[in-house]
């Protein structure tokens, strides 16, 4: 099985069984954006915006990006706060740096494991 996704003009694709992402330029040329790697076991569907190439890897629950002309994957996290009642999101940063205000925060109807 394959996945496949388009910016309009060039084709990407992956073997969901982490065979690499690939890209297929309008001139015919075919370049390999990601090799294949035991770190991308499954890849999930691909989306193509802003220059980026991202999926999920449902092997390491991570989602993943790289450049659509290439370079290094890279693992993607982004933290947005929607709470509470927010019409636009507050960034965070990444899930390193967004937990320990996550998990102080005192928003309402907010579900805590610890608590009934």
């Amino acid at each position: 099985r394959a996945v496949l996704a388009s910016d309009g003009a060039t084709l990407y694709w992956a073997s969901t069984d982490g065979a690499g992402i690939t890209r297929r330029d309008p001139d015919g040329t075919v370049t390999v954006l990601v090799p294949p790697r035991d770190d991308h076991p499954h890849i999930g569907p691909l989306v193509v915006a802003d220059g980026w190439v991202v999926w999920p890897s449902w092997g390491d629950d991570a989602v993943w990006r790289v450049r659509t002309t290439g370079g290094p994957a890279e693992r993607l996290y982004e933290v947005e706060c929607l709470y509470p009642d927010r019409k636009v999101p507050i960034p965070l940063g990444d899930l390193d740096t967004s937990l320990p205000i996550c998990n102080a925060c005192t928003a309402a109807h907010i579900f805590r494991a610890d608590e009934d």
